[in-house]
C-alpha cells in the first residue's frame, strides 16, 4: 500500500492535507491502494508520496534510508517553490528534491523554479476537483457575492480583499465572505476588526467544512485569490471546475493554472488594482462574461478522471522500474 503523507493533521483544512486526501481518492478510484498519514511513515509502505518536501524533509530522508529501493514521490508545495527560507530550511528542501524519485508540480509555471539539476525528475499533474452531488443553494440576486478562501497566513495576504472593498462605491452590490483557518494571531485580530468595521461589505467567517466551502464557491458570483505565492491554490482549481469566475494575483502558481493572458489577474499586494477589477466585474457584463468563458474552457483540466489516470500511470511506472 502507498502512503500519502501530509505535514499537518489529516482533519485540518490546510492545502497540504486537502491534497493528501484528494490524491488518495484519485489512486483508490483506479484500484491503487493508498492511505493518508500524518506523522511517521510506515516502513512497510510500498512507496511514499510526500506533500511538501520542505516540511516533510526528515520523513522523506528516514523513509529513503529505511527503504532505499522504494519509490519516493515529492509533491512540491508553494513553500518549496516560492517561500524565502533560511539556509537550513533551503538545504532541507534541496535534500528532499535530491532524495525524491519523482517531483510533482501542480502547474507548468512551477518548473522554472525547480533547480535545473532536478527538473528532469518533474511531472506536471494538475489538481482535480470532485464536484458536489447536489446543486448549491441559489445566491441572492440583489447581491454580487465574492468569496475569499484563504487561511490567515502572511503569504496569503488574506486581508487584501477587505482593503480593496473599502474603496468600492457606496452603491456597489458587492459583498465579500472570507473563509479559512485562524493561523496567525495578528491577522485574526485584523480580520475580526475588518468585519466589525465593514460588516455589510466584508465578513470574516472563519473555517467551515470543505463541503460548505464548495457550496459557497458554487453559489458565489466570484472567487478572489490574494496570495503572494502559491504552488497551485486548491480554491482556484475548485472555482474553475465549478465555472465560478476568478480574480487572482499574477504569481506563477496562478498563471500556471489560469494562463498568462487570463483577464482577471492583478499584481500581488495591489488593493487598488483589485478594487478596479471588482468594479469591472460588477459593472461590465462583457468583462465578467470573458472570465466565465475562460473558466469554462479550463474546467476539463481539473476532472478527477484525468488526475487519476496521471497518478496511476506514474505509480505503475515507478513500481515496474523498481
Amino acid at each position: 500500500m502507498l502512503t500519502v503523507a501530509s505535514p499537518y493533521p489529516l482533519e485540518s483544512l490546510t492545502g497540504n492535507s486537502v491534497s493528501a486526501h484528494r490524491i488518495v481518492a484519485r489512486l483508490n478510484a483506479l484500484n491503487v491502494a493508498a492511505r493518508p498519514v500524518f506523522g511517521a511513515v510506515p516502513a512497510e509502505s510500498c512507496g511514499l508520496i510526500a506533500i511538501n518536501g520542505w516540511r516533510l524533509s526528515d520523513a522523506i530522508h528516514d523513509f529513503r534510508k529505511a527503504c532505499p529501493t522504494k519509490p519516493v514521490i515529492v509533491v512540491l508545495a508553494g513553500s518549496d517553490l516560492y517561500r524565502s527560507k533560511s539556509a537550513l530550511d533551503s538545504q532541507k528542501t534541496l535534500r528532499a528534491m535530491s532524495e525524491a524519485t519523482v517531483l510533482v508540480v501542480a502547474q507548468s509555471e512551477a518548473l522554472a523554479t525547480v533547480p535545473e539539476e532536478f527538473r528532469g525528475k518533474c511531472r506536471v499533474i494538475p489538481k482535480s476537483v470532485e464536484l458536489p452531488q447536489s446543486p448549491a443553494p441559489p445566491s441572492d440576486p440583489s447581491v454580487f457575492k465574492a468569496i475569499v478562501v484563504s487561511n490567515l497566513r502572511p503569504e496569503k495576504e488574506p486581508l487584501l480583499a477587505a482593503r480593496a472593498a473599502l474603496a468600492l462605491p457606496s452603491d456597489s452590490r458587492i459583498r465579500i465572505d472570507h473563509y479559512g483557518m485562524e493561523l496567525d494571531q495578528e491577522l485574526t485580530a485584523q480580520a475580526h476588526a475588518a468585519t466589525l468595521m465593514q460588516h455589510s461589505r466584508y465578513r470574516w467567517l472563519s473555517s467551515v467544512p470543505h463541503d460548505d466551502i464548495m457550496d459557497a464557491i458554487s453559489s458565489a458570483d466570484l472567487l478572489i485569490n490574494t496570495s503572494i505565492f502559491e504552488g497551485g491554490a486548491n480554491a482556484v482549481c475548485e472555482a474553475v471546475a465549478l465555472r465560478t469566475p476568478v480574480l487572482a494575483t499574477r504569481i506563477p502558481g496562478n498563471v500556471g493554472i489560469l494562463g498568462s493572458d487570463y483577464p482577471g489577474l492583478y499584481p500581488a499586494g495591489d488593493a487598488k488594482s483589485l478594487t478596479t477589477l471588482l468594479n469591472r466585474c460588477e459593472q461590465s457584463g462583457e468583462f465578467f462574461d470573458s472570465l466565465k468563458t475562460r473558466c469554462v474552457e479550463l474546467a476539463p483540466l481539473f476532472s478527477p478522471e484525468y488526475e487519476s489516470r496521471l497518478w496511476v500511470d506514474l505509480v505503475n511506472e515507478l513500481i515496474k522500474n523498481q
